[in-house]
């Protein structure tokens, strides 16, 4: 009878426990890091300018090019078909080659296809242009989602990602008002002008966004990685000043035997890749589903256009306060079951929604499922790339995106099915999908968020005793 020894860790996945342990033991962040926030935010804020861009112009284009309202639909659907491409290309490139080059370069890219949006002289090369732009900003979704899952100390990953998409939202109104001054007017282009800023973004970024120390550990460059944890280590300790807690390692790294597209079907992975992608899919049914439709169930159901208009304006508010909340229950709860809290507080306001219209519940019920929906977006972004291991992060985060890009182009066609049933069965449907993120939430592995806040605290326990110590 034959036996077989357990092959050893190699050298270098020791290496690479010891420096994510290293990243993680850093109780707050660097002004590195806080840098890399800014960066982050203002590359993935111009990735959602985009997205909110074509319907701001699309009145505009139907009087200057005489296009039915089908022809603006399939313009629309042009960016969703190129950001399935773009997420099934960016994630396995990214890594492959890294989160840096896919991140920069697909800022670049959604970026000049706004830029020549601006000028398109047709329909039909606009909707070209809008695929090349779709590949764009579902590519920088995913490695800007990825990278910022992989910058930050585990404790302070969520706040970090909330912080990024805050930022993201605040950027919206803007282009609201330019589309605002400049569609009525005829000057349409402009609001494409205003998405081709993220020019300003990538070009920077080539100087000032390094590349994922873990990306590169989990690739054997110990050597470059190890000089940006380094730099996180020197500019918090200042010189001396503060201490550094000992090293804990809170994520055991497993050895990946084959890195390509096909490792998120493994077993070792395929539970976590169904988890991720069902909640992906969900959120965007979720987003979609209310963003483009509750004004059109409303009025449907009697209300006055103005009047619905100015409660849509009202539940606005309620999206850039639940992302402000975010930031702070972010790191108060473990991952899985935040989602689980936030979409089933979702899912009751879509149910009060459904059944009782009255002014009142439209905007109690309205705001609460619009507050929890806007955590749920946040506690998404930051759960679906961190339940991956660095080597398959970026496949898992991609395949989630293009998934969830799929599921938003049928999801107008189901909702527009069920719409002719009722307006009710809309929101019996939105909450089902809510209780599918729920059990998805459920089978979901914990990323330990609470052993991430313990050994958080113990650091700064040390810090404190340093202090008095230094003081005597």
């Amino acid at each position: 009878m034959s036996t077989t020894t357990p092959t050893p860790p190699s050298p270098e996945a020791g290496a690479e426990k010891d420096l994510n342990a290293r990243i993680d033991r850093i109780p707050s962040y660097t002004s590195r890091m806080r840098w890399l926030i800014i960066l982050l935010a203002l590359m993935f804020g111009f990735d959602l300018v985009d997205i909110q861009t074509f319907g701001l112009v699309a009145p505009a284009l139907q009087r200057e090019w005489g296009i039915s309202s089908d022809q603006v639909g399939l313009l629309q659907s042009m960016v969703f078909v190129g950001g399935l491409i773009g997420a099934l290309i960016a994630g396995p490139l990214a890594d492959r080659i890294g989160r840096r080059p896919v991140a920069i370069g697909a800022v670049l890219l959604f970026s000049l296809g706004s830029l020549a949006s601006a000028f398109a002289p047709s329909p039909e090369i606009l909707g070209a242009l809008r695929v090349v732009t779709g590949i764009g900003v579902t590519a920088g979704t995913t490695a800007i989602l990825v990278a910022a899952s992989e910058f930050f100390p585990k404790a302070l990953r969520g706040r970090g990602i909330a912080i990024i998409t805050l930022v993201s939202v605040l950027i919206i109104p803007l282009v609201v008002i330019v589309a605002n001054a400049t569609v009525p007017t005829g000057q349409w282009h402009v609001v494409f002008l205003f998405g081709a800023l993220g020019l300003f973004v990538a070009v920077p970024a080539f100087w000032l966004l390094p590349e994922s120390p873990r990306w590169q550990a989990s690739r054997g460059q110990l050597d470059r990685a190890e000089r940006t944890v380094r730099l996180f280590e020197d500019q918090y300790t200042k010189g001396g000043r503060r201490t550094l807690p000992a090293p804990v390692v809170l994520d055991e790294v497993a050895p990946v035997e084959e890195r390509s597209v096909w490792s998120i079907f493994k077993p070792l992975f395929l539970r976590r890749t169904i988890v991720a992608t069902l909640i992906f899919v969900g959120l965007a049914v979720l987003n979609t589903g209310v963003n483009s439709w509750l004004p059109v169930i409303l009025n449907q159901r009697g209300h006055p256009l103005d009047q619905v208009y100015s409660w849509i304006v009202v539940l606005s508010f309620g999206g850039l306060a639940g992302t402000f909340l975010a930031t702070f229950v972010i790191e108060l709860f473990e991952r899985k079951w935040l989602v689980f809290t936030v979409a089933a507080v979702t899912g009751v306001g879509y149910l009060f929604l459904g059944f009782v219209d009255t002014v009142p519940v439209i905007l109690g019920a309205g705001l609460t499922a619009v507050i929890a929906s806007s955590i749920l977006s946040t506690a998404v972004f930051t759960y679906t790339p961190e339940i991956f291991q660095t080597e398959v992060r970026g496949v898992g985060t991609g395949f989630a995106q293009a998934a969830s890009r799929i599921m938003t182009i049928a999801n107008a066609v189901i909702i527009g099915v069920i719409l002719v049933t009722s307006t009710e069965a809309v929101f019996v449907y939105l909450a089902a999908v809510t209780v599918l993120i729920c059990v998805m939430a459920v089978l979901g592995p914990k990323v330990g968020v609470r052993e991430a806040r313990a050994a958080r605290r113990a650091g700064q326990a040390e810090q404190k005793r340093f202090n008095a110590d230094a003081a005597k």
